[in-house]
């Protein structure tokens, strides 16, 4: 379901010797396996294939813009990934998610390991597939400025999600949201994105300790895009990459 993001890839990918990052487990810390947000495992779930033909058929003719914005946002993203540029990725994604690559790198400077990515330019083409889209009511993209679960009332049709406040209820009493954070849409988009571009962390002697083969042309990984309407700008905020978060839920 769209809460959970426990979706699988299948289909046309299912052949392709390109899905996804191999890990290679040579000394490989446990710590930075449980924490660091992206998947390297060699078993990493498969994206469901989603029969949303409608969302799939917007994005590629009609949401051309989209499409860019999207394909710019995720080479930010590698980029800053590559550098292990907090700041940066801070403005990429979710808070949520940023915490988790703070974590990370923290883990990773203890073991002199860092981030290369072999077929990373500027001239690096990237496809986007687009797989599903929901719409969230009621809550914002960060996660930090929404309140708990048990505050909402929750509703769910199809894949959409509406929060709204239990108006009257103690949780509120205090509350300092405005009408609009409650009115507020989220637009919520899980693309698969295919590029050259290899994820791999190395050691202090370039060794290669994880992260995609050589003989791998292509790399996808599974990305959730968000984007408030009533943002001035369509500003998409990455905020969750290959399940890590299990979609980020917006409330816990």
């Amino acid at each position: 379901t769209s809460l959970s993001f426990n979706m699988k890839v299948r289909g046309k990918f299912g052949n392709k010797n390109c899905l996804f990052v191999h890990a290679s487990q040579r000394g490989f810390s446990s710590r930075l396996k449980k924490i660091l947000p992206v998947r390297f495992e060699q078993n990493v779930p498969r994206l469901k294939k989603i029969s949303d033909h409608t969302f799939k058929f917007m994005f590629k003719y009609a949401f051309t813009g989209a499409n860019r914005a999207i394909k710019h946002r995720y080479i930010e993203f590698l980029k800053a990934l590559q550098e292990m540029d907090l700041g940066k990725l801070e403005t990429i994604c979710e808070p949520t998610l940023s915490q988790k690559f703070r974590n990370s790198f923290r883990i990773m400077k203890d073991l002199k390991y860092s981030i290369e990515m072999p077929g990373l330019d500027d001239r690096l083409a990237s496809t986007a597939h687009a797989y599903s889209h929901h719409f969230v009511t009621g809550v914002r993209v960060n996660r930090n400025l929404n309140k708990a679960y048990s505050h909402y009332d929750v509703k769910q049709r199809g894949r959409n999600i509406a929060y709204s406040p239990k108006w009257g209820s103690e949780y509120f009493e205090d509350d300092v949201s405005t009408d609009e954070d409650y009115q507020n849409s989220i637009n919520v988009a899980d693309i698969a994105m295919e590029s050259a571009a290899k994820i791999q962390i190395v050691d202090q002697n370039g060794n290669l300790i994880m992260g995609g083969q050589p003989n791998r042309q292509q790399e996808i990984h599974l990305v959730r895009f968000e984007y408030e309407d009533s943002a001035e700008h369509m500003d998409y905020i990455i905020t969750d990459v290959d399940e890590f978060l299990e979609g980020n839920p917006h409330v816990v």
